[in-house]
């Protein structure tokens, strides 16, 4: 009966590890016949230990024995049906590297402990050894209608893209490179296994037809909805060449469609879709470079053509500039004014006296560092681009002006019943708004010029007028008696009367 397996249950490459590394040890004394009697009267000489490493080679998925295979390395032996033996000298450890064809290469490692003059020690290793398989793959190389394609070349190299010798190793990852010509090249991973494998692996690989034709690219540039002149305007590709120039607002650009490459596998679709990210490079008038991406997407037919209306694409250049405003009142600017008004209500109802005061509108420059910022990347008043952010910066600005207000009845003062008012007071408030200016963006992203950002957050201070308003001032109640000559709330400023503090 066939002796069961003792690697069921367990992992391989564990259960070769454990009995590479497992050794017995057998030993025993020589007979009489070996002794050196020739000594001295009474003197018996043993003769040297002897060290023996016995082995069996089996096969670690069968179990079966090994026919032929050699041991090297520090002792050399012949494995024949399946065994070997070999004396060696010195009590040591002793690394020996077992070899046989169709077989990886397995390394055992064997302890040899010292025992005394007169004995002989065996020790017993059993080498499992992993066989190697060739593992199958098949490519099948079809085009994106599920064409197969005939006569299309492909290498074998590293991940790095290094040569690599056949058979390939197991355990590691190679880089397949499958071209046709009339085809975008393709490259795929394959990664062999390092033990054995029955399933046969088929690599399906989708070449696409390389695109022909040209597609137009154009447009405007605008800055805050108004055009923007530019020096020049220039397209690159993903690897910074130049594919076109131009300059004022306007561009028209013609670009290779092979510029475009598919972004994602289809294998079934009739037609493809590729796309490509150009570089838009602006210098404005002042000699400022504003650089930013854009992606563009086309449909190819299965022929190679442009579909449609793909072959022009419109794409407008809109910049915008962000300035965030701040408002607050600043009680530096603000200030009050106390009147004496000696309004006197001796009826016994709220009496509302007409009030005229000063009001002021407008808003100044106080402050702010934006233009000398502007100035020292270069940026000049001939600029579009400084012309925005100046007109964001000065929206609004104007001389304060000041202007007669007068409030009558109900929008008056209201003085209480039996009341003299002594005092009102007239507010001129100011707020301090502070505008900073925090990005250029084309189509709502940020631009990725290095001169624009080092002007973020400069700023521009502006006096904001605020309307003035009134409030009443000091209260006295009055005891009424018009014998006591004081005068009454007709909008006059009256004293006298008998009067207690609230």
């Amino acid at each position: 009966m066939k002796k069961k397996s003792f690697f069921n249950g367990y992992n391989a490459k564990l259960a070769l590890a454990v009995v590479a590394l497992s050794g017995a040890l057998l030993t025993g004394c020589y007979k009489d016949d070996g002794l050196d009697v020739n000594g001295p009267a009474g003197e018996v000489i043993l003769p040297d230990p002897v060290y023996t490493i016995s082995g069996n080679v089996l096969d670690a998925e069968t179990l079966e024995p090994i026919a032929t295979a050699s041991v090297s390395g520090d002792a050399t032996a012949t494995v024949s049906n399946g065994g070997f033996s070999v004396e060696v000298k010195d009590a040591k450890s002793y690394s020996l590297k077992v070899k046989a064809n169709g077989y990886e290469d397995t390394d055992v490692v064997v302890d040899v402990k010292k025992v005394n003059a007169g004995q002989s020690a065996v020790y017993t290793t059993l080498v499992a050894m992993q066989p190697k398989y060739e593992g199958k793959y098949t490519l099948k190389v079809v085009d994106t209608e599920l064409g197969a394609l005939d006569a299309a070349d492909w290498k074998v190299t590293t991940l790095s893209g290094d040569a690599v010798t056949s058979p390939y190793a197991g355990g590691a990852t190679y880089l397949v490179t499958i071209a046709k010509e009339g085809y975008v090249t393709k490259y795929i991973t394959m990664e062999l296994p390092k033990t054995r494998t029955d399933k046969e692996k088929i690599l399906n690989v989708t070449l696409t037809k390389q695109v022909i034709g040209k597609v137009k690219i154009y447009g405007d540039l605008t800055i805050d909805n108004k055009p923007y002149e530019a020096k020049s305007i220039k397209l690159k590709n993903k690897n910074g060449v130049v594919l076109g120039i131009g300059q004022g607002w306007v561009y028209n650009f013609e670009v290779e469609a092979t510029e475009f490459a598919v972004e994602a596998a289809e294998t079934k679709a009739v037609s493809e879709t590729k796309v490509a990210t150009f570089t838009f490079e602006i210098v404005d008038i002042n000699d400022i470079k504003i650089s930013f991406e854009k992606k563009f997407t086309i449909v190819v037919a299965p022929d190679g053509s442009v579909e449609g209306s793909d072959s022009e694409q419109e794409a407008p250049i809109e910049f915008k500039v962000e300035v965030t405003p701040e408002s607050n009142l600043d009680e530096n600017w603000s200030t009050k004014v106390v009147k004496t008004v000696d309004w006197c209500n001796d009826d016994t109802k709220p009496h509302y006296m007409d009030v005229e005061y000063l009001n002021y509108t407008g808003m100044t420059v106080e402050g702010g560092d934006y233009e000398a910022k502007l100035a020292s990347i270069g940026l000049k008043d001939i600029s579009p681009l400084y012309i925005a952010v100046k007109a964001k910066m000065t929206v609004g600005i104007s001389d304060i002006k000041e202007e007669t207000i007068i409030k009558k009845g109900e929008d008056g003062l209201k003085i209480p019943a039996l009341h003299l008012m002594k005092t009102m007071t007239i507010f001129h408030p100011y707020n301090k708004v502070v505008r900073t200016l925090t990005a250029i963006t084309v189509g709502g992203v940020e631009t990725s010029s290095e001169e624009l950002k080092s002007v973020y957050k400069a700023n521009n201070i502006l006096k904001q007028a605020v309307p003035s308003y009134f409030e009443g001032g000091e209260l006295y109640s009055i005891e009424h008696s018009h014998s006591h000559g004081h005068g009454h709330g007709d909008n006059q400023n009256s004293g006298g009367g008998i009067v207690e503090a609230e």
